[in-house]
């Protein structure tokens, strides 16, 4: 499952007919990458929480041991809690802006790819279900979508990230 919430600045649905047209021609809308650049903001903003976490955790380990005199036979275990600390801190960076440098490099790309599916509902929020390949839905952008109608989406290539979608025709199905 993709691991990119769509929400974004605007409550415009993924059913807008302009926005629609837009990416049926293979082109992203301004209010597309408007929300495209929220998501992006919110993934380095909160990639700063752990940096933070793991920066004072460490700085306070270290500020609490050295004034009680670290002999050597306390140094390298000290010296292995700060790294794991830091290490931890660097892993919950790299969560956050892994999903931010894949979005970045779709909106460089362009690449807009449609799949039939179906809305389904997850303790997480409503996904779009595409064969295989699970997309996570803005929750703004949801109104007037209906679980069990099949649509056609049009997402980002590599994040999922759902820039519009149509209710699919029968010749589709």
């Amino acid at each position: 499952m993709s691991a990119f919430s769509t929400s974004g600045t605007e409550s415009g649905s993924l059913l807008d007919p302009q926005e629609l047209a837009a990416n049926q021609r293979g082109e992203i809308t301004t209010a597309q990458r408007q929300r495209l650049n929220f998501t992006m903001t919110i993934y380095v903003q909160a990639s700063i929480i752990p940096a933070m976490a793991g920066l004072v955790g460490a700085v306070i380990i270290l500020l609490l041991a050295f004034p009680l005199g670290i002999s050597n036979v306390f140094f390298l275990p000290l010296l292995v809690v700060v790294l794991g600390v830091l290490l931890w801190a660097g892993l919950g960076v790299r969560r956050y802006l892994q999903p931010w440098s894949t979005l970045r490099r779709d909106c460089d790309n362009s690449a807009i790819r449609q799949a039939l599916g179906k809305l389904k509902s997850t303790p997480k929020g409503y996904i779009f279900q595409a064969g295989e390949r699970s997309m996570f839905l803005p929750k703004p952008g949801m109104n007037g979508l209906l679980p069990d109608v099949t649509y056609r989406a049009y997402y980002l290539d590599e994040s999922g990230f759902v820039l519009s979608v149509e209710e699919a025709s029968p010749a589709d199905l």
